[in-house]
């Protein structure tokens, strides 16, 4: 049985599944909780969510566990993982197998397989790399939102409310980033801006800024 977690800083996905001799597999079952940051999270919140996950899955599943996937924002160094895997194997049989790795590996590990390109993941925090098919070979470790993470949640919450309250000027960015800021939300379907708006004159805003 394997079980793969994929958590960013607000929710986490834990998912068990099993492979068969032909190397496909189904979900045996899949779980959502709060998420997992390390390098934010003293080590008894992190306990709390991980203990939440085992206690809400049978026994006998956890114990039928041989491989971990475990990807989640923060995990940055082979400090925190081993930090991390001290942490976790009281959870889990002793011969079962844990790898540890960011949610950044995943996103790229889930978009291109053996395959490399660029990934960029944006949510709570945003990030971006270069994958050679393998491993992650480029990387700009972000800074969080106060120090220019202009794809996070954080931030696109206070950018549109200064939209809505001074106006597209005082958005704390650059030029060329006011504008993809504008026109990724004007896209966004349940945002305040849509196709729609496009067609009734706001992409000339983009011009002005």
């Amino acid at each position: 049985m394997k079980l793969i977690v994929e958590s960013g800083a607000t929710k986490a996905d834990w998912c068990l599944c099993e492979t068969d001799a032909c190397g496909g597999g189904r979900v045996v079952r899949q779980i959502r909780t709060p998420g997992i940051n390390v390098s934010v999270m003293t080590e008894d919140a992190v306990d709390r969510i991980v203990s939440g996950f085992v206690a809400s899955v049978d026994e006998e599943l956890v114990g039928s566990v041989d491989e971990l996937h475990f990807y989640a924002a923060g995990i940055v160094s082979s400090d925190v993982s081993a930090h991390l895997e001290r942490q976790l194997r009281k959870y889990f049989r002793p011969a079962c197998r844990m790898e540890f790795a960011s949610d950044l590996l995943a996103a790229a590990r889930a978009l291109f397989g053996d395959g490399g390109g660029v990934v960029a993941i944006m949510g709570t925090g945003s990030n971006s790399c270069l994958y050679d098919g393998k491993e992650i070979v480029q990387c700009i470790r972000s800074g969080g939102f106060v120090l220019g993470d202009e794809g996070s949640g954080p931030l696109w919450e206070g950018c549109s409310s200064l939209i809505i309250s001074r106006g597209l000027s005082h958005l704390p960015l650059q030029r060329s980033s006011r504008r993809l800021f504008l026109m990724l939300i004007m896209l966004q379907p349940s945002g305040k801006y849509t196709v729609e708006k496009l067609r009734q004159g706001i992409l000339p805003l983009l011009l002005l800024l």
